[in-house]
């Protein structure tokens, strides 16, 4: 299997939490995927039986309730899940990955500061480091399809707006997660406005 990973998603702005799970076939398709807990439980259970070239990659999530309502985690437990597929042609790929319920802190957002005019040309997200993290930033046009996505370092904590990217007038939802190498992730929200020209 090229990919398998689970881990947990965290968004403090709504301060809410999700499982994600992502499965990745070699060059053919994935006609089922079987993801079993550490306790024996099987927790996904997918399958295309009547598909000839299957499915390349399976990015699964659970609902998002509340962080600290215990559902999430008593429901996937921390540990090793064994994945299980079948591929189109019947060759069986096997894999594992680790479940943690450690999460990152959240990057504090110093810019844009919530409902800011961001000038069209020189516009910058700025935030403070979080330990041991690389980031994800995303810029995206509220009640659009457009948006930016960026994979930053560690110790990388500003991303310039590309010149031409924001509309004048415009308003914008930026988000910052704070990704350690277990691969769990905690997402802030902001929004700001494009000035006018």
């Amino acid at each position: 299997m090229e990919k398998a990973a689970i881990y947990l998603e965290r968004n403090q702005t709504d301060d809410d939490i999700e499982v994600r799970v992502i499965a990745t076939g070699n060059e053919k398709g994935l006609a089922s995927l079987r993801v079993t807990a550490p306790d024996g439980r099987i927790v996904i259970d997918f399958k295309s039986p009547s598909s000839k070239s299957g499915m390349r990659t399976l990015d699964l999530e659970t609902p998002e309730p509340p962080l600290n309502d215990g559902r999430i985690q008593a429901d996937f437990p921390e540990g090793m899940y064994r994945f299980e597929a079948h591929e189109a042609d019947g060759e069986v790929l096997r894999s594992e990955a680790t479940l943690s319920h450690k999460l990152p802190d959240a990057a504090t957002i110093n810019q844009p500061s919530e409902g800011e005019e961001m000038p069209l040309l020189g516009g910058r997200v700025r935030w403070q480091e979080v330990k041991d993290a690389t980031y994800i930033v995303i810029v995206q046009e509220k009640g659009k399809a457009r948006d930016l996505r960026v994979t930053l370092p560690e110790g990388k904590t500003t991303l310039n707006i590309p010149q031409g990217f924001l509309v004048a007038g415009s308003k914008y939802k930026v988000e910052i997660g704070a990704v350690w190498k277990n691969g769990n992730r905690t997402f802030i929200e902001r929004e700001f406005v494009a000035a006018a020209r």
